[in-house]
């Protein structure tokens, strides 16, 4: 009798829609949500709803056929195609984020890129998105935000087209037919060197418990400053430096080996005399293994110190990454190697790396025999004393410039 029962139950319920079972795979229920009929069912223990539409009646249809296609044992191509045709950009823009932008360092910043997109796009199919209406985002963002913000929100939207495309959901990424905002952000001021000196030795007045003392700049920013006026590195790169990395040893060739980078490249640096003096007297009174560091421990941000300096020193427009542009420039005019330099700063194009060489009209003037005098360099006197260089501590930047003066070389 029990037996009978439960047959005649799962018979019923089979009847009725409620339940399919076939392959591990079954069919219940639809529901409404808003003016929309979605249909639920379970495939290879996992639950899904389908959102049909306003029409019942085609929900029920759509339901029967999931029924049949699951006792004809072709359900999971009809899904997968159904999946398709109806996944939404807001859909792609997750897949995207859990499968490449969580694994990146700057996966926040990438991410943000693509939510003013999702505010335009996020319900509509993928496939039914045309370039005109990703050119209309365009020009709406274009004046909400700057020319270099659209530029990146688009490069994340092309990403997301192309992974679509390569997974056969798209024919077409419609984000390349879109021309991006020309974007004109190259750093053309660099710093004088009398502008450097000045920020190395910033210093102001404040009151502490109503006594006015005076404050320099922190001795690690103007360290982690002057490494980056010498190498290019990077300042992320410079933060997390250790003694381990730096080879001041070597009498011929002292450098700075980088085994992490933005381009994820690993390198080496050379460390010029000058820069290798200071290096030495820093290591020697260092307790820490960072090179960068105060009370022992690693620094992780010096903008707001440096920010704070710059203030001070009356350099607003100046930013920590000018010290890259200064040492590549310096390099250039010192003539060296392009694909040397290249190799130091951790370039992979041609492109990249001349945004950094800060020419200007006397330095093109060299190619018919003008001479001219590249930018100084911060030398151990500078870097440990507030004064500036008299003609009693006569440094080997003085005889520099002596020579270069006899030369007819111009500053």
């Amino acid at each position: 009798f029990i037996v009978r029962f439960f047959c005649g139950l799962a018979g019923f319920l089979c009847e009725r829609g409620q339940m399919i079972t076939e392959k591990r795979s079954n069919l219940s229920g639809i529901r409404k949500r808003g003016d929309k009929y979605q249909v639920n069912f379970q495939f290879e223990r996992k639950r899904h709803w389908i959102t049909i539409g306003s029409d019942k009646e085609e929900a029920i249809k759509f339901r029967k056929k999931l029924q049949y296609l699951s006792e004809e044992g072709t359900l999971r191509e009809f899904l997968n195609e159904s999946r398709k045709k109806n996944i939404t950009y807001g859909d792609a823009v997750e897949e995207h984020n859990q499968k490449h932008l969580v694994h990146l360092k700057s996966a926040d910043r990438a991410y943000l890129a693509l939510k003013a997109s999702l505010k335009f796009f996020s319900d509509r199919k993928i496939t039914s998105i045309q370039w005109d209406e990703i050119e209309e985002f365009k020009n709406k963002r274009l004046k909400e935000v700057s020319c270099s913000t659209v530029r990146q929100e688009l490069a994340m939207i092309g990403a997301v087209f192309e992974r679509q495309l390569k997974n056969g959901v798209i024919n077409d990424n419609v984000v390349k037919m879109v021309k991006p905002p020309l974007v004109n952000n190259v750093r053309e001021n660099i710093l004088s060197h009398l502008d450097f000196l000045k920020l190395l030795r910033a210093k102001w007045k404040y009151l502490n418990h109503g006594k006015e003392k005076v404050k320099n700049i922190e001795h690690y920013i103007k360290l982690a400053l002057v490494i980056a006026d010498y190498t290019a590195m990077r300042i992320g790169e410079i933060l997390a430096l250790t003694w381990d990395n730096v080879d001041l040893d070597s009498v011929e060739e002292p450098k700075i080996y980088i085994p992490v980078s933005k381009s994820k490249i690993k390198r080496h640096v050379p460390i010029h005399s000058n820069l290798k003096e200071i290096l030495i007297k820093e290591k020697n009174g260092s307790n820490s293994r960072f090179v960068i560091n105060k009370n022992k421990n690693r620094i992780n941000r010096i903008n707001k110190g440096f920010k704070n300096a710059c203030l001070k020193a009356g350099l607003e427009n100046t930013w920590i990454h000018d010290l890259r542009h200064r040492a590549i420039t310096r390099w250039v005019q010192e003539g060296k190697s392009i694909p040397a330099i290249m190799a130091a700063t951790g370039h992979a194009t041609y492109s990249a790396f001349k945004r950094y060489t800060n020419l200007s009209d006397k330095d093109i003037h060299t190619l018919v025999g003008r001479k001219t005098k590249p930018l100084p360099l911060i030398t151990f006197y500078d870097f440990y004393n507030d004064q500036m260089v008299t003609r009693k501590n006569r440094t080997a930047e003085d005889v520099l410039n002596e020579k270069f003066k006899e030369m007819g070389v111009e500053n």
